[in-house]
């Protein structure tokens, strides 16, 4: 009798706190009022089209509001720097790109290191390329590389930023093919495909969407990615070429470290089974140029790991690494 009284009282002490037996059980009553999701570049990118397209996903499996905001700036340091210092509560998620996290706090100080970020998932990758204009007299990467050499210095190699992901992979093409070339930088993928399709730069490094929304007026000489994908499936890689260089960004989400574990797994499950996994989203995807991928939380973290690694090894031979 004396037990079944204690029980009672466990029962309506637990009842009046609000716990429900769930979360006594270890699973937090997760989420309870709306979530925000953070972009960090500004509206209309695609990091904005991706969130748009994921906010009814994620409202049907969460039973919650899904409110898209912006803090653009810094290449995306501003955001990022907002998300580690936020409440770890699950309440704001925020969109990530790699290896674009990995990369700034290496080059200066930017208000937050990668390690400070938990990737959720990562639901899609775009492999880098070279590109250059239909009527250029490149139409092989090796007649790229013997243009180059019996011109150093003359062919203009362009990409978007500088020590940033393409400016970085376009040095270590040039010096992966020994060669020299002027390297132009833009601030961002539409300014330098004008460019290219105007002239005024002989060859981009860019990514694999770009050569699909510009494929009637543009050729991938290459794909940098270990085997040829879907997406291009008439492109030979780089490595086909004789260039053994592989990269691509992807785009996930993520919260702050020391966010709930409970949280944390809920929303990689709803990623992964509710987004990840939706075929109109996934093949969405694919007609924009993407790879989807779903690699959850320990995928990507060692994945992220992986690329701060080799980048701080890449920025150390360069003299640009941050001291």
């Amino acid at each position: 009798m004396r037990r079944l009284l204690g029980c009672l009282m466990v029962a309506t002490l637990l009842a009046g706190l609000g716990i429900a037996g769930r979360s006594f059980a270890g699973e937090m009553p997760y989420p309870t009022r709306q979530i925000t999701y953070l972009v960090v570049f500004d509206p209309g990118g695609q990091s904005d089209v991706e969130a748009r397209r994921q906010q009814p996903l994620l409202e049907k499996a969460l039973g919650q509001k899904v409110i898209v905001t912006y803090k653009p700036g810094g290449g995306g340091a501003l955001g990022w720097a907002d998300m580690v210092r936020g409440r770890p509560d699950g309440y704001v998620i925020t969109g990530i790109n790699l290896p674009q996290i990995s990369i700034l706090p290496l080059l200066q100080d930017v208000g937050f290191r990668t390690e400070q970020i938990l990737p959720v998932t990562l639901f899609h990758r775009t492999p880098m390329l070279m590109v250059v204009r239909k009527d250029s007299p490149f139409k092989t990467v090796p007649e790229f590389i013997e243009a180059a050499k019996k011109n150093p210095g003359k062919i203009k190699m362009a990409a978007t930023g500088t020590n940033g992901l393409g400016h970085v992979a376009a040095m270590r093409i040039r010096k992966l093919a020994g060669i020299t070339t002027e390297y132009v930088p833009f601030t961002g993928n539409a300014p330098l495909m004008t460019a290219l399709l105007g002239g005024h730069v002989d060859v981009a490094i860019t990514v694999s969407s770009d050569a699909v929304a510009y494929q009637d007026r543009a050729i991938p000489l290459g794909i940098a990615s270990e085997q040829r994908v879907d997406i291009l499936r008439d492109v030979p890689t780089l490595k086909e070429q004789g260039i053994d260089f592989s990269e691509a960004s992807y785009r996930g989400v993520a919260v702050p470290v020391g966010t709930p574990e409970p949280i944390v797994r809920k929303l990689e499950k709803v990623f992964l089974d509710d987004v990840c996994k939706n075929p109109v989203y996934v093949e969405t995807q694919k007609k924009g140029g993407y790879e989807p991928v779903a690699m959850g939380v320990e995928e990507a973290k060692a994945l992220i790991a992986k690329g701060s690694a080799m980048y701080q090894g890449v920025f150390a031979e360069m003299g640009i690494l941050k001291k």
